[in-house]
């Protein structure tokens, strides 16, 4: 994991995470086969380049509209699925619009897959949830889903009346929540009540990607009963790759880390 010196001179590394094993990163225009939108969020599905094969939750790859006018920076998506490969995401800039404007057929451009996925987890796991962070944890809960394991989730709620794109915070939170419901055990809450929540089930892991003020408040709670908790981080992420040192994220070593270097982290390292 690279740690960025933000004051210019040579960055420091802490010991290097190991490189992930998979196939190798992709990078090329590839079919769109189907998109559906509701509530604010798309899905689309695109044909499988075979350096997809294996792709675990926690994973992303950057897209890329070709459409005339788009922006020069492409947009990190969470990979959902890769039979077929499947992303769904929630949209507001120009970027991110133009991507949800793609018509089965035509191609965007990709390169992933990218980041380190989320280790083995074991039986006992609960989700901590909220929509900006919705991908990647669907993600994983459709991963162990597959794998014959049970997952709870607690689904932090957004203010309904809050905008959330093309729609309300509400309208597209209910539509979040039903993409969970077939892969885990959901619960709906406010931030103020997911401690208790933990409490009443105290799982043996805690996966959470949700507001700093959330997690700040889940990271306590793994500390203090010995749970052990993983972080989801999202960040704004021009390149990908860490090579524009622009998706920095402070971490209790008092030193600022890249989040593609993730963008899953053990949960005790991030400052909140």
């Amino acid at each position: 994991m690279t740690a960025v010196d933000t004051s210019g001179t040579t960055p420091a590394t802490n010991t290097p995470r190991p490189a992930p094993s998979g196939p190798p990163v992709f990078a090329g225009d590839v079919t769109v086969r189907s998109i559906t939108e509701g509530s604010g969020v798309t899905v689309m599905t695109f044909d499988t380049p075979h350096a997809f094969d294996g792709t675990r939750a926690g994973q992303f790859m950057m897209v890329s509209s070709n459409r005339d006018g788009a922006p020069l920076l492409a947009r990190p998506m969470s990979i959902i699925g890769t039979e077929p490969l499947e992303i769904a995401f929630g949209y507001q800039g120009e970027g991110t619009r133009l991507i949800a404007a793609a018509e089965p057929g035509e191609k965007l451009h990709l390169l992933g897959p990218l980041g380190d996925p989320f280790p083995p987890l074991g039986p006992e796991v609960t989700v901590v949830v909220e929509g900006a962070h919705f991908g990647t944890m669907l993600a994983l809960c459709r991963e162990r889903h597959a794998a014959g394991e049970a997952t709870r989730v607690l689904f932090v709620t957004r203010a309904p009346e809050q905008p959330a794109g093309p729609v309300t915070a509400g309208e597209q939170d209910a539509a979040l929540m039903a993409m969970f419901e077939p892969y885990a055990d959901l619960t709906a809450l406010n931030g103020d009540a997911v401690i208790e929540a933990l409490e009443a089930r105290h799982p043996g892991v805690v996966a959470a990607g949700a507001f700093d003020h959330v997690m700040a408040r889940v990271q306590a709670w793994c500390e203090a009963g010995g749970v052990t908790g993983y972080a989801a981080l999202q960040v704004a992420m021009p390149c990908g790759i860490g090579a524009c040192k622009s998706c920095i994220k402070k971490f209790r070593d008092d030193r600022y880390h890249l989040v593609c270097d993730g963008p899953i982290f053990p949960l005790e390292e991030v400052a909140f």
